[in-house]
């Protein structure tokens, strides 16, 4: 089974970094909902998330975007 971070060269299977935040995000806020969490704190550590990981670089989702998928994923 191929990983698409095992690949150096990009494949038609490798998905772009804000598509592969997004999915990050939404199963985040997914997991956060199971585990009882509000709407609030959830956007809010999703949001922290995504800073974190894009610390010294422009992040490819906005606060808004994000703010969109948890809503989505609490709806």
């Amino acid at each position: 089974m191929p990983f698409d971070w095992m690949d150096s060269e990009g494949t038609s299977t490798n998905r772009g970094p804000k598509t592969m935040v997004a999915a990050s995000v939404k199963e985040q806020a997914s997991l956060l909902r199971r585990l009882g969490y509000d709407v609030k704190t959830t956007t809010q550590r999703c949001i922290d998330n995504v800073h974190w990981q894009y610390e010294n670089q422009t992040a490819p989702l906005k606060d808004t975007d994000i703010k969109k998928m948890v809503a989505q994923v609490f709806s």
